[in-house]
């Protein structure tokens, strides 16, 4: 198979099927996917691990030397990072409400401003996400970077109100 596959990319000029030493290393090919780079996150899942459960099965029963099948796409360069984003975002929240509730009762020696503050806080973020969820977006790249600064701003807002009060 290796010398006669190598033969015809060399005679053809096949540039998708490279060998190293008269040995078939990769043979590219490419598909067309069901979604796309900007896809949402769950369309972008749901994709990725359709096709990769697909690349196992065929690997389990492919013959030896050519059973350990992967795929790579341009549709998937950010779904890891959009993933990650997701995960993190849960985890920014509570630290940035921790922190902030941490700070406003340190500095205001205050627990009932500090109930308000967090509460407002809170409020500030799962209303945004609400409004997002309910014009149908999608949590991608920007809007993750979005939901970063809306965190900071939110907290320095609201903390900056509750120091000119406490004063």
């Amino acid at each position: 198979f290796d010398a006669c596959i190598v033969a015809y990319s060399e005679k053809v000029g096949e540039t998708r099927i490279l060998s190293l030493n008269g040995k078939v290393q990769i043979i590219f090919f490419s598909f067309v996917s069901r979604v796309r780079w900007d896809s949402p996150y769950d369309a972008l899942d749901d994709e990725w691990h359709a096709i990769e459960n697909w690349i196992d099965a065929q690997s389990q029963t492919a013959p030896l030397g050519v059973d350990k099948g992967f795929f790579c796409s341009f549709d998937f360069w950010w779904y890891v990072t959009n993933g990650q984003m997701l995960s993190t975002a849960y985890g920014a929240a509570a630290i940035a409400l921790s922190a902030a509730a941490l700070v406003l009762f340190v500095s205001s020696r205050s627990l009932v401003l500090t109930l308000f503050a967090t509460i407002t806080i809170g409020y500030v973020l799962t209303s945004v996400t609400a409004t997002l969820v309910g014009l149908g977006w999608t949590l991608g790249f920007l809007e993750s970077i979005c939901f970063a600064i809306l965190i900071g701003v939110s907290v320095d807002f609201v903390i900056h109100f509750c120091h000119a009060y406490a004063k």
